[in-house]
């Protein structure tokens, strides 16, 4: 009996260690380590239960063995409970190994009838398949989780349209999580800085009513949400709140959830979903990750947006400046003019300055203000004679009669000003005048007298001084006045603009050593050093460095400052930026350059001498340069009065352009295009006149060319019209016209086009009128879409929606070109069904072109043990048995020069060897290379001879 045991319990040890090794190598996809480790000690602390009890039992049996007889000495009470004992080991032995068996499948049910769970080996394998029920769930939860993830991936991966987007998103989020309505709302800032939630998209809600909806701050659930930033779980909600309508009707979900998108601790929006359900732990978990996903596609979103403006600012900006650029040279033009007008009158003046510097006028006045005597020199101030100025008053030397300024005057409030008037022979007139009363014994005044002095020059100064001061600080002209050994002493303004250094960090510098680097001109550099050190102005271009090691092009004037013994005790440079001049001066040399290269160029003086030439034009006519140069134009033209005809036309029409006949060298003739422009000097006078050219000769025959080609287009357009259909609609979504073909299938007749517009033809779903949109602002579109016939039956067709442009980039109207694919349309889905059906039924294995393994269904890869991870490394080697892998390389290139082949294949399924009858079928692409390999396996062999299992069947 002991020795039947312990054979029992080396049974039952053995089928727990193979039970445990199969659960350790068949754990399901997605199960963790620990799973394998918790089933382990599960087995483990099993079989040490188990043989407690076993050793109890054989104690108890030994002891009934071992027990004396009561009544005889032969007696069957102790075999009969030695055999219960044993049924009793027996059948927990069997239900034992049973359980162990199914701790991978705690759903199976086991027979457990007449058992006792209530011994400790019972309770352990209830504990045990409890425990391993759980870890299962948990598992398949994080799978669940980690699936959406990794879709939802591919979700936020394919960007659209911000609004397209954002419906994209909440129809995965809605159907994954099993929701019934969502919002996706981004946050945005209006005019005034306040941030607020836009809602882009929505699902299952009534979009009339909330589509434009807007959101601020502390508005609502969702204006909390915006000052949180947490998540909101709301399970008693308002009936008023939100409604979830079916056909049955409607009602409020019981859970809502907003969940906020935070980047980066950034706030970009929220989403807003609502359940009949309250959502699970690993869903809310789910939602958090992906709102951290879509968060970041948000802020990268809304990156790309203010880039995009930050650059047409930019854009904005260079224009601006350069418009002030062309100002500002006006400005300096004009200025220079202005220095050199002023400097004429200062010549003008300076004998009558000289003459007035230390003489004075004088006139006396009455107390009404009349004149009632003056001297000579206010005569020539004022440019009266002693007639005109008989009857004057006082506004003579204030410039204006007022009647409060001359009481001021008379009663001493005023003693002395500077006025300004007119003189009849200069025009404006300033004057300085000292006013004194004469009084009479009685100290009342009697008259006024007035020490008048002409400080019209001083005047002029201080005005132009201040011109000059004002234009010196506002200008973006660098000005810098040195010492006379080339130190700075002040920089304006415009200098810090220009190259970045403040004047406090140039003061006591020399700027060749601030502003010049090493791809500054060096000969430039020695002209300039030369005419400082000899005193001499000059004027120069040259390339300066910024402070911040930026590269410009400024003009610059040197001129020295000389006090009045001659010597030189400042100098004061002007520079002007024409970085932007210098790149369109290079602009234009290589437009030129270009135009030399492609064009045929000719001068010719006012006497018609041709003065310049180009290569294009002598390979045109054949001549040689010297052959050319200084002769008449008449030796091209074989003419004598075309040059006369071509200065009268350019005095008329400014221009000569047209076609006109040129002779080469050999006397052959040339057709050629010319455009004729005259260059004047400074005086408007004809300097020469400059010819641009290019041989048409061919020109004839290319435009009977043309003709025929425009006859051959429109026999193409024939044969398109006759081929697919063509629909011409207005951008309103009006049919306007269609080709017979169009009307045909459609079951239109043309007078049905009043009434019959895109939404009727496309439908009115959100896509549909997302696309008529883009067709309207100038987007094409292709691809394959729906319409209804006249019949209202949806049609299938493949083509493109074309937006036409007749002038500016408004279209005016929209045309279709497509072909009805409806009978393809139906073939194909038919295919489909038959490949799904065939793939639901069968193992498939699908291979690229070198046999390495692309994908497999479920079927498949249940046979071979392997997950849709391990299936990407895997070749076509890798199924087949180790022993028959040489057959196939040998039979492989015979099997892929036929498309469709039937054979047997020996796989290696796991630890056994199974011969399948397999369908092979080989994809090929339109250019007719292999695509991809399909591999069916059809039925299990069990009868086929080993040998030949890859022999073709």
């Amino acid at each position: 009996m002991k020795k039947r045991i312990q054979g029992l319990s080396f049974i039952l040890i053995l089928a727990l260690i193979v039970t445990l090794a199969t659960l350790i190598l068949r754990l399901p996809y997605g199960w963790s380590v620990s799973a394998a480790t918790v089933s382990l000690c599960a087995g483990l602390l099993l079989l040490q239960t188990w043989m407690l009890y076993v050793k109890k039992l054989l104690i108890k049996s030994n002891t009934a063995l071992n027990k004396p007889p009561k009544a005889s000495a032969w007696s069957f009470d102790n075999m009969a409970l030695l055999k219960e004992n044993q049924e009793e080991t027996h059948k927990k032995f069997s239900v034992s190994a049973e359980l162990i068996t199914n701790l991978t499948h705690p759903e199976k049910i086991v027979a457990t009838a007449g058992v006792d769970f209530s011994d400790p080996i019972g309770k352990a394998l209830l504990l045990i398949k409890s425990e391993m029920q759980k870890i299962k769930e948990e598992d398949e939860k994080r799978a669940w989780v980690t699936q959406g993830q990794a879709d939802f991936g591919e979700v936020l991966r394919n960007k659209v349209e911000v609004h397209e987007y954002g419906n994209n998103i909440m129809l995965y989020l809605v159907r994954y999580l099993k929701a019934n309505q969502g919002k996706f709302f981004i946050e945005y800032e209006d005019e005034n800085g306040d941030p607020y939630l836009e809602l882009i998209a929505c699902y299952a809600y009534d979009r009339r009513k909330h589509l434009s909806e807007k959101v601020y701050a502390g508005q609502g659930a969702l204006g909390q949400n915006m000052l949180e930033h947490d998540f909101v779980f709301i399970t008693d909600v308002p009936d008023s709140y939100v409604k979830i309508t079916s056909g049955l009707g409607e009602a409020t979900p019981r859970n809502l959830v907003i969940a906020p998108l935070i980047f980066n601790e950034t706030y970009c929006g929220a989403i807003e979903l609502a359940l009949f359900n309250v959502m699970e732990p690993h869903h809310i978990e789910f939602l958090k990750k992906v709102c951290e996903n879509i968060a970041s596609e948000i802020m990268a979103l809304k990156t790309m947006r203010r880039t995009e403006d930050l650059l047409g600012a930019s854009r904005t900006l260079t224009d601006e400046l350069q418009s002030r650029e062309s100002q500002m040279k006006k400005n300096l033009d004009d200025l220079a003019a202005s220095q050199a007008e002023i400097a004429l009158k200062q010549t003008e003046l300076s004998g009558v300055i000289n003459a007035i510097d230390s003489t004075l006028g004088t006139a006396e006045f009455n107390a009404t203000g009349r004149l009632l005597k003056h001297n000579m020199i206010l005569e020539k101030f004022t440019g009266l004679t002693p007639e005109n100025l008989a009857h004057k008053d006082y506004s003579l030397i204030t410039g204006q009669r007022e009647e409060t300024l001359w009481r001021k005057i008379w009663n001493g409030e005023i003693r002395s000003g500077d006025y300004k008037t007119q003189s009849a022979s200069r025009g404006e007139l300033w004057l300085s005048v000292t006013f004194t009363p004469i009084t009479d014994a009685s100290l009342n005044p009697v008259k006024l007298l007035c020490m008048i002095q002409d400080i019209t020059q001083k005047k002029v100064k201080e005005i132009e001084f201040e011109r000059l001061s004002i234009v010196a600080n506002n200008t973006d002209n660098s000005v810098i006045i040195t010492d006379k050994l080339g130190y700075i002493e002040y920089v304006n303004s415009g200098f810090t603009k220009m190259t970045g250094f403040r004047a406090d960090e140039v003061t006591g510098q020399k700027p060749g050593k601030l502003l010049q680097g090493p791809l500054t001109d060096k000969k430039t550099i020695e002209k300039l050093s030369r005419h400082v050190a000899g005193g001499i102005p000059i004027y120069e271009e040259i390339l300066n460095y910024s402070k911040t090691g930026d590269t410009y092009w400024v003009s610059l004037a040197i001129n020295p400052v000389r006090n009045s013994e001659g010597e030189i005790v400042q100098y004061i440079s002007i520079q002007a930026d024409i970085t932007q001049t210098k790149i369109k001066a290079m602009d234009f040399n290589q437009k030129l350059e270009a135009l030399s290269r492609s064009n045929a160029i000719l001068e010719i003086d006012p006497r018609g001498i041709v003065i310049d030439i180009n290569d294009n034009y002598l390979n045109i006519l054949g001549y040689s340069r010297n052959e050319v140069l200084g002769k008449s134009y008449s030796l091209l033209t074989q003419k004598d009065n075309v040059f006369s005809k071509l200065i009268d036309t350019v005095k008329d029409q400014g221009i000569q352009s047209g076609v006109y006949s040129r002779y080469s060298k050999t006397g052959q003739l040339h057709f050629m295009k010319l455009l004729d422009y005259p260059v004047l000097n400074l005086n408007g006078e004809l300097e020469k006149i400059i010819e641009f050219g290019t041989d048409v000769s061919n020109e004839r025959r290319l435009e009977k060319e043309a003709e025929r080609r425009e006859a051959e287009l429109k026999s193409y357009l024939h044969g398109i019209d006759n081929t697919i259909a063509s629909a011409e609609f207005s951008l309103a979504g009006d049919l306007l016209q269609a080709n017979e073909i169009f009307l045909k299938v459609m079951g239109y007749a043309r007078e049905d086009f009043v009434e019959t517009g895109f939404k009727y033809l496309l439908g009115e779903d959100a896509a549909t009128v997302m696309m008529w949109e883009n067709l309207r602002l100038g987007k094409f579109f292709s691809g394959e879409f729906k319409m209804k016939n006249k019949a209202g039956k949806e049609l299938w067709l493949n083509g493109t929606f074309n937006p036409i442009f007749v002038e500016g980039d408004t279209p005016e109207k929209i045309m279709m070109f497509a072909q009805f694919t409806t009978q393809e349309k139906e073939k194909v889905n038919d295919l489909n069904g038959m490949v799904n059906a065939l793939k639901s039924t069968l193992p498939v294995l699908e291979f690229n072109q070198q046999f390495t393994c692309k994908t497999a269904n479920e079927k498949a890869m249940k046979i071979f043990g392997f997950s849709r991870m391990d299936l990407r490394s895997k070749t076509i080697e890798d199924f087949i048995a180790p022993h028959y892998r040489h057959l196939w390389q040998k039979y492989k290139d015979e099997i892929l020069r036929t498309d469709v082949a039937n054979f047997y294949i020996p796989f290696q399924a796991g630890e056994r060897i199974v011969t399948y009858e397999v369908s092979l079928s080989v994809i090929r692409t339109l250019e007719g290379e292999i695509g991809k390999i399909i591999v069916l396996l059809v039925k299990e062999a069990t009868d086929i001879d080993k040998v030949s299992a890859l022999k073709v069947v």
